[in-house]
């Protein structure tokens, strides 16, 4: 069938209407894009916080950003944001975790909290996140809410990298100059089973 996105946007506005969340969540994605509909950023703010308040965790996620960036008469409001990067976070949104770790490690609509940082950094690096992965890389090299321990961050270091991140490859080279040949190939032995089980438990 030949796709129609025209048609589809017009049938997602008849359900969003009635309070479908998914709708919703389309349609919010759906004016941002200008997918089967003129763009409109004041719309795709406004379906998508629809959705988030029904507990849609993307919708979370891109109502955090609206906030953070102040879209389309959106006041710009670090705390709203982080509020919703956390109810996103809390539903397992890997990029709703990194950025209320950001939030955390560098201040932002909540208390500084470096600790706070990695901890959700881990929780969305374990998703495969590779902008977590390089956070927590940093976190361990610099021993920034976590003991500091060079082969730890050599191997998240070196699990973005493998997914092509260009600021983990850029920093590969810079991490080995501090550590033994014995501790590299340890962090790459950890790396290789830290993909073998798919994240879980590094």
């Amino acid at each position: 069938m030949e796709r129609n996105y025209v048609e589809a946007a017009a049938w997602y506005e008849l359900a969003a209407e009635q309070g479908n969340v998914s709708a919703q969540a389309q349609l919010g994605y759906k004016y941002y894009h200008g997918q089967g509909v003129v763009k409109d950023k004041a719309k795709s703010v406004k379906w998508y916080k629809l959705a988030a308040k029904q507990g849609h965790a993307v919708s979370q996620l891109a109502t955090g950003l609206n906030y953070e960036m102040g879209t389309s008469g959106t006041p710009k409001d670090y705390s709203e944001a982080a509020k919703w990067y956390r109810l996103s976070a809390e539903q397992g949104n890997p990029q709703g975790q990194n950025l209320l770790g950001i939030a955390y490690y560098i201040g932002q609509g909540v208390v500084k909290d470096p600790v706070e940082a990695v901890r959700f950094y881990k929780l969305s690096a374990a998703q495969g996140n590779v902008d977590s992965q390089h956070r927590l890389s940093a976190a361990y090299y610099f021993g920034e809410g976590v003991l500091q321990n060079y082969i730890y961050a050599h191997m998240w270091n070196n699990l973005a990298a493998a997914q092509g991140y260009s600021r983990s490859l850029e920093s590969r080279d810079f991490m080995v100059k501090k550590m033994s040949s014995g501790d590299v190939s340890k962090a790459q032995s950890l790396a290789r089973e830290c993909v073998k089980k798919k994240y879980k438990g590094c």
